[in-house]
């Protein structure tokens, strides 16, 4: 597991109060299109600006072999295989990296998703009022 320390302070923010205690501060969630709703991604606004959190999430194994390398699994999953680990992150840093995509994942869906678009949604939210995306 590879996270910085910047990352593991907001994983930690996110796992810590979860989408109840960030309700006021958030401006987007993906959810993929499954009946099971799993949440793909969850952005807030902070005093350090955008964040996201990632959450875990799990593959299949004969299409994770597929979709990764040996050392992006040894380095990115808790089992070393196809159990990924939570990502978080700050969104706003994407806009020194367009065009840039971010992977929303989970055992139903595969989408990568343009920085851009991730930023547009979030800035046209109202913190609060979260946009809803379904994947």
């Amino acid at each position: 597991m590879s996270n910085t320390a910047q990352e593991q302070r907001i994983i930690a923010a996110y796992e810590s109060r979860g989408m109840r205690g960030l309700k006021s501060v958030a401006v987007s969630a993906y959810w993929c299109h499954d009946s099971r709703s799993c949440l793909l991604l969850y952005v807030w606004r902070s005093p350090d600006g955008l964040l996201f959190y990632r959450p875990p999430y799990k593959i299949e194994p004969g299409r994770n072999a597929g979709l990764s390398t040996e050392s992006g699994r040894a380095a990115n999953t808790t089992d070393g295989d196809n159990h990924w680990c939570a990502v978080g992150g700050v969104l706003d840093d994407m806009r020194r990296w367009l065009p840039m995509v971010l992977e929303l994942r989970c055992d139903h869906v595969e989408e990568e998703v343009p920085g851009a678009d991730l930023l547009a949604v979030a800035d046209a939210a109202t913190p609060g009022k979260p946009t809803r995306i379904t994947i």
